[in-house]
């Protein structure tokens, strides 16, 4: 299967078994799954790329995605591209990062595109800044927003019981949350 029925599960697919590929401890314990994971990962974007115009290639997408951002599935596309980079080097990977990625990473505008503190942008930020292939504003960049994002996560955890940032609906699903 090269892809799911929406573009923005086919996108966040590609980007976790890209995420998988690019894990040292993923490569170390199994080495033997990595190529699988990583061409995987490169059909279900190329699969997204092949028809991201053709409406009837995809199901209408739900409204549980965000219609915030340049698309609904911007936050998703930020994760593929990244991980894919890192993967790659490809520059039209860093087009769809440059395209998707807010003006600035940092404070309110890293949820601009609708996603909280248990959303995907720690893991984008997380493969930006790790990905050597990127320049070295790029990279400071994301270490910036590393940064700003655990003090958000640290700075809500005062309002929080226990001390812990707590997932937005938890307080009305569950009785407790680790």
């Amino acid at each position: 299967v090269a892809h799911g029925p929406l573009k923005a599960e086919t996108l966040y697919g590609a980007g976790a078994l890209a995420m998988a590929y690019n894990s040292p401890l993923m490569q170390q314990y199994f080495p033997d799954r990595m190529e699988g994971y990583k061409q995987a990962a490169l059909r279900a974007f190329n699969a997204f790329e092949t028809h991201k115009d053709d409406a009837s290639f995809w199901k209408p997408e739900d409204d549980h995605f965000t219609d915030e951002g340049p698309h609904t599935w911007s936050d998703e596309m930020l994760i593929a591209a990244a991980n894919l980079h890192k993967i790659t080097g490809e520059s039209k990977y860093l087009d769809w990062i440059t395209s998707e990625m807010p003006a600035s990473p940092l404070g309110s505008a890293q949820k601009k595109w609708g996603w909280v503190n248990e959303g995907p942008w720690m893991e984008v930020f997380l493969s930006l800044y790790e990905d050597t292939n990127l320049s070295a504003t790029v990279r400071q960049n994301a270490y910036n927003a590393i940064l700003d994002w655990a003090d958000t996560a640290m700075s809500a955890s005062h309002d929080q019981p226990y001390g812990v940032p707590m997932v937005d609906d938890t307080y009305s699903q569950v009785g407790w949350y680790f």
